[in-house]
């Protein structure tokens, strides 16, 4: 049987641009789902610059001058932008996951079928362990990845766009200093 099996084999660490296309080819089969995770995503990472509108007009309308109707009107207004970010944040995690579960699958399903051609010689070298921990193991964390690793970027990039795009709005003066950061740790 086998004698010697390498078990430290080097594999490549970073993703194909092959393994990323077949990951997202299955993501675009869903196409509800993936509308929702992208459309859930950006609108979350968008309604960040909700947040800072609201909180200089609580400032500057409602608690400098001490109208205490606007600080009201402010918190209410606070209070249902926080609601539809719960829901967007429901959608983003359920699509997710949903997407996730989706690549899984099709991944595993195309490496079970990739199996069953390969040669009985390969089977002879290579211990079952081994394969098993690749198709359990390596097929979610790269579905895993892809997905959470993809809604991040998507998110974090509408932050920076909307909080950018609102504090033009409030002062041009201050978006030179934030424009700067982004600059500085971002590039």
């Amino acid at each position: 049987m086998l004698d010697y099996f390498e078990e430290d084999e080097i594999l490549p660490t970073k993703l194909s641009r092959k393994t990323i296309l077949r990951v997202f080819k299955v993501a675009f089969d869903h196409k509800l789902l993936f509308i929702m995770f992208l459309s859930s995503t950006i609108l979350l990472g968008l309604d960040v610059g909700f947040d800072i509108i609201i909180f200089k007009q609580l400032l500057d309308v409602g608690i400098i001058p001490g109208n205490m109707e606007m600080v009201w009107l402010y918190i209410f207004l606070y209070g249902i932008n926080w609601a539809a970010w719960s829901i967007l944040a429901f959608f983003m995690i359920y699509s997710g996951v949903r997407l996730e579960t989706y690549i899984l699958y099709n991944l595993r399903k195309q490496m079970f079928e990739h199996i069953q051609g390969l040669s009985f010689s390969y089977f002879d070298k290579t211990p079952l362990g081994w394969i098993m921990a690749r198709i359990i193991s390596d097929a979610s964390s790269v579905s895993g990845t892809m997905i959470w690793a993809f809604q991040w970027i998507l998110r974090e990039g509408s932050v920076m766009v909307s909080s950018i795009f609102f504090i033009i709005i409030i002062d041009w003066r201050l978006s030179l200093i934030v424009l700067q950061y982004y600059l500085f740790f971002y590039l």
